[in-house]
């Protein structure tokens, strides 16, 4: 949000009001100044001190935002590789067919004979392990 400074001299009391009521309406932050010079120089310090407590905090922000946006993109080409191979997983899981009588998806698929032992292995243990009981053939 951009925002103007701006000095505003009146007398009375009637002005007063009015411009309060102006500065309202449009919710310019009203900083009264004082008639005393050292009541001045501390209001301009602390002015000046929450300015710079807010650029910290803009300056960490930007600074993690930053750092989060690089640790996502070092991830980013694993997460689309991963994301790749579950989309293919379920690709073929959704050409399985529902066998409702036994609860369970039936799937032919060609594989080399080399590796049937181990294809056999692999589907008792996922068997096993999802406790699930129905055999291989």
């Amino acid at each position: 949000i951009h925002k103007s400074v701006f000095v505003v001299f009146f007398q009375g009391e009637q002005l007063k009001n009015r411009i309060q009521k102006i500065c309202e309406g449009f919710r310019a932050n009203i900083y009264p100044c004082p008639d005393d010079p050292n009541e001045r120089r501390n209001l301009t310090m602390n002015v000046m001190t929450r300015l710079e407590d807010l650029n910290i905090v803009l300056h960490q922000t930007q600074e993690h935002r930053r750092n989060l946006l690089l640790e996502t993109a070092r991830s980013i080409k694993i997460w689309k590789i991963k994301i790749t191979k579950i989309k293919a997983i379920y690709h073929t899981m959704n050409m399985f067919n529902n066998d409702v009588a036994k609860k369970c998806f039936i799937a032919e698929c060609w594989a080399p004979n080399s590796q049937l032992e181990l294809i056999r292995l692999s589907l008792a243990k996922g068997s096993e392990i999802s406790g699930s009981g129905i055999g291989t053939s």
